[in-house]
């Protein structure tokens, strides 16, 4: 029956925990708080009671060790307990409940509780005396007993770093509180406890790998950590911290046989491991709370930055120079205090050295501040630099020097006078990479690691360019043997930071190992042999940078074209590869580096439809490399006109594209390459041309498919306007000859509100004007083209000014590329986007739903539906891509449109006007409202010049002179 009962209060116990940590409000708990905790504290009390009589009396010799593990199930109760404890404590501390925090901190019973069960002890030969730790032999009871424990220090060491930490607003109740007076009293008990652990335990690795006992450690240094940083407890760490340094945290920063075997069978683990104990130690294990008191211990306690850093460089040296013990006594005599300690008496040579170089790694956060110690690190690699730099070198210390060279290697040996030894440092860790075998691996990524870091440090640029050739040349050969794609940083940095330095031989065999490497990879994946892609992608990446780099490009195009054509010639499978896109954007970075298009990239650009349809018609990547193509390589595609029909061929698919790939912005890039193309090449193609252009441009506004986006006409309606403009003539004689002219005229000027974006308007402008002044059309038409024109030039004039009085409120930090930025805050966007072109009422209930939207985005705190705030995000988010995408790559078009001022050119063609009739052209203008008609006056009265890339207003004004009547 009791064993029952008990086994119903931790079913209940587990059941109350699962509740409380699956509570978000914790506002919830606060009347459960307060009548659970007197019940909860009895309850813990009599369980507490029951096992330390048991303990007692098995102490006292009245119970057998059978009798003492019957109490086993209190045990577990209590655990439950603890936990359930944790559970309530920690909710309430993240929470900043100060209320109930208080109720906690006043809470004597409770303190008394936690500290008493930490304290719990048996009296057996194996335990070790005065050790909280459990070491009795009986593995159940201890794995119970220091679950149980670690649980309540961790509880108690949230307590203290609550109230400690926020101390201003519990006031004169933190002086009071049985936690804080009993933390003097338990902390020495815990500090001794790890001490007498570490000196007494035999095989402290073999013990250590018991979860129980390893979380009680842990919990116990994250304990000392919080309580080295407040001022009631610095004395106590002032007096213990070097008995605490070679007694407990240099012994467990000691690298464990489980370590050892980490280095052996996951090297990645290994070095992600030293680096996180030296940088933030977020592992929960025994090395890294040490690494974080020893770190604490540097912050808090005066001196022990210098202390620390002298003895671990003093203990270095004197386990580098002697074999033993014995003869560190005349040598190194100030050791000898130290001798008997368990870092000195206990901890193999080896295992001193490579703790000592985790340590310096440890605190290199502080010792480049004191140039007293970076001499003395300085001094101690200079003279042990035959073993230190040694290729025979024990592999785990190897793999520490490389670490801490990592951490150092912007501090030690910067004078030019040490020029040398920032070499050898360099050597060292370039030979480090060539280390061949599964034994060495952890070397090689651990060298990687702090190679990246030196080469990726604008700091180090001028000393490593010393001898960047001869380092390039030697790890050139290790791309395609490399077992970590983190190597390929180290080419990366390189590359990106030093091209100028590097020789054409250098760059052309870069690109010949990348090639091969890339060519293993693609082989093993197809193979199935791996399916990691990394190296593929870095490689890639590599080139790409390549292509884009003026010191490189494009002197070297050619040489790299011919090392990259074994890898170019898999734009034919594209189905078989996932780096196509990197294919498509090197050949588009090729041609506009060299301004023309080579020979092998005009065949790779016959495979183009092959990604397209790959994409399921949408062009991606294809755009910018497209663009490039037509308005640099116009010759080639004129004598290689299959080549150009393949270009028109994907322009037209990609503009009736059904696939749910596809959205409006996809088929907005069809209609802006056919635009390029009529721009670049309109006045050289064959009229055939021009004819099927043209017809399928009428065919996609007659189509049934419905638009979301205003942006898709006015782009496709752009491939008529880029006709004017590149031959006003041919493309007038087209049309007419079509029979399509007038009907052409009216689509354009019908729709006006449906030119969105400022180059569409742009076009349209210059096109318009083009057309009023060249081309013989009725007057009724042309009033109603000079109407449109100055309707858009009014709204670009205003867009100006807009982008003008952004430019002023960011103090001129917000740069726009080009004109089209003016259209990046499209408020008109937001409201007429989102309207369907059809007007068969779905306009309104767009509208309704779109209202709705809004409604419920401005009351969503009252939603406490995540469903639909996610919705919502979702919603807005793939709505508003499509618009985002068109400006992006129209901020990235190259058209010689963008250039043209529209202001200047309709000015222009408007004073032609003049000059011919200009009788007619004020019957013109006669026949606009008035608000137009000043409007162009002002125009005209308006000279705009040319600052930089952008053209700004001059305003023209007749001044009289003094004399002169008016």
């Amino acid at each position: 029956m009791q064993q029952d009962n008990q086994s119903q209060l931790a079913s209940t116990f587990i059941i109350l925990q699962s509740i409380i940590g699956t509570c978000s409000n914790v506002d919830l708990l606060a009347p459960f708080f307060t009548n659970i905790m007197a019940p909860f504290c009895q309850v813990g009390t009599k369980q507490l009671t029951e096992i330390s009589n048991s303990i007692q009396a098995f102490n006292n010799q009245q119970s057998s060790q059978e009798q003492l593990l019957q109490s086993i199930n209190t045990l577990t109760v209590l655990l439950q307990w603890s936990n359930l404890l944790h559970e309530l404590i920690h909710k309430i501390m993240d929470a900043k409940k100060h209320d109930m925090i208080k109720q906690i901190i006043q809470n004597d019973i409770l303190a008394n509780m936690i500290c008493h069960g930490i304290c719990l002890s048996l009296n057996t030969p194996e335990q070790i005396k005065d050790c909280l730790i459990s070491t009795s032999s009986m593995l159940a009871f201890d794995d119970n007993m220091n679950e149980f424990k670690t649980t309540l220090v961790k509880t108690f060491s949230r307590v203290i770093k609550q109230i400690l930490g926020e101390r201003s607003k519990y006031g004169e109740l933190i002086a009071k509180s049985q936690f804080l007076i009993l933390s003097n009293q338990i902390l020495p008990i815990i500090i001794k406890g790890l001490i007498i652990f570490c000196q007494q335990t035999r095989q402290i690795d073999q013990t250590l790998e018991n979860i129980n006992t390893s979380s009680l450690i842990i919990e116990c240094l994250k304990l000392c950590s919080h309580c080295c940083e407040q001022s009631e407890f610095y004395q106590l760490f002032q007096e213990s911290a070097r008995i605490l340094l070679l007694e407990v945290i240099f012994p467990l920063m000691c690298t464990s046989q489980a370590e050892q075997d980490t280095f052996l069978t996951n090297p990645e683990e290994f070095v992600r491991f030293s680096l996180d104990t030296c940088d933030r130690q977020l592992s929960y294990t025994y090395k890294c709370a040490s690494a974080k008191l020893l770190e604490t211990i540097c912050d808090y306690i005066d001196g022990f930055e210098t202390i620390v850093s002298l003895l671990l460089l003093q203990i270095m040296s004197a386990s580098i120079s002697c074999e033993n013990l014995e003869s560190m006594d005349s040598q190194f005599p100030s050791l000898s205090i130290f001798k008997s300690t368990v870092f000195l008496s206990k901890c193999p040579r080896e295992k001193r050295i490579e703790t000592c170089l985790i340590g310096l790694s440890v605190l290199s956060y502080l010792t480049p501040k004191r140039l007293d110690i970076v001499a003395q690190i300085e001094l101690l690699i200079k003279n042990q630099i035959n073993f230190f730099f040694n290729k025979d070198l024990n592999p785990i210390i190897k793999a520490r020097v490389c670490l801490m060279l990592g951490y150092y290697a912007d501090t030690i040996f910067q004078a030019d006078t040490d020029s040398q030894y920032y070499l050898q440092m360099l050597n060292f860790l370039i030979t480090c990479l060539s280390q061949q075998g599964e034994e060495n691996r952890a070397i090689v990524f651990q060298a990687i690691d702090s190679l990246q870091n030196i080469y990726d440090d604008d700091g180090q640029a001028n000393k490593v360019k010393q001898n960047i050739k001869e380092v390039f040349s030697t790890i050139l050969p290790l791309i395609k043997i490399c077992q970590f794609n983190q190597f390929l940083e180290i080419i990366f940095h390189i590359v990106k930071h030093h091209s100028d330095l590097l020789t054409q031989q250098n760059i052309i065999q870069c690109v010949r190992e990348l090639t091969e490497r890339v060519l293993i990879e693609t082989q093993a994946y197809e193979n199935k042999k791996n399916k990691d892609y990394l190296f593929i992608n870095k490689s890639w990446n590599i080139i790409r940078h390549m292509s884009e780099n003026p010191k490189i490009i494009p002197q070297y195009i050619d040489s790299m074209l011919h090392e990259l054509k074994p890898l170019l010639q898999y734009v034919q499978y594209p189905e078989k590869i996932d780096f196509d896109e990197d294919i498509v954007l090197l050949v588009g970075s090729f041609i506009k580096h060299q301004k023309s298009v080579h020979p092998i990239c005009g065949e790779l650009a016959n495979f183009f439809p092959k990604i397209f349809e790959k994409q399921q018609r949408v062009f991606g990547q294809l755009f910018f490399t497209l663009n490039n193509l037509i308005v640099y390589g116009k010759d080639y595609l004129l004598q290689n006109i299959n080549t150009l029909q393949v270009v028109v061929e994907m322009c037209f698919k990609a503009l009736f594209s059904q696939s749910n790939k596809s959205n409006d912005a996809d088929k907005a890039e069809g209609a802006t390459l056919l635009q390029i193309l009529m721009q670049n090449l309109g006045d050289r193609l064959p009229e055939q041309i021009w004819k099927v252009v043209f017809e399928n441009a009428v065919r996609f506004f007659q189509g049934t498919e419905k638009f979301k986006h205003f942006f898709v006409y006015g782009r496709t309606a752009g491939i008529f306007l880029s006709g004017f403009v590149s031959n006003v003539h041919m493309c007038h004689n087209v049309l007419v000859n079509m029979g399509i002219f007038n009907q052409v005229i009216d689509l354009l000027v019908s729709k006006l509100e449906y030119y969105k974006r400022g180059y569409d308007i742009k076009i349209f402008i210059i096109s318009m004007s083009k057309v009023i002044e060249q081309i013989n059309v009725e007057n009724i038409k042309i009033v109603k083209i000079l109407d449109c024109l100055i309707t858009l030039l009014h709204k670009q004039k205003n867009e100006e000014l807009k982008t003008q009085q952004k430019r002023k409120n960011n103090d001129g930090h917000d740069e726009c590329d080009d004109f089209d930025d003016q259209d990046d805050e499209d408020e008109d966007d937001e409201d007429d986007d989102e309207d369907e072109f059809d007007n068969d009422g779905d306009d309104e209930e767009d509208e309704e739903y779109h209202k709705d939207v809004k409604k419920e985005e401005n009351n969503q705190e009252y939603d406490s539906s995540v469903v639909i705030q996610i919705f919502l995000i979702f919603f807005i988010y793939f709505f508003f891509q499509k618009k985002s995408q068109d400006k992006v790559m129209l901020k990235d078009l190259i058209s010689s449109v963008v250039h043209e001022d529209e202001f200047n050119f309709f000015k222009s063609q408007i004073l032609i006007m003049k000059q011919k009739n200009q009788a007619a052209l004020q019957q013109l203008v006669s026949q606009l409202n008035n608000e137009k008609q000043e409007f162009l006056k002002s125009l005209l009265s308006i000279q705009r010049v040319k600052v930089g890339d952008e053209h700004v207003v001059r305003v023209i004004r007749k001044y009289k002179r003094k004399n002169q009547q008016s």
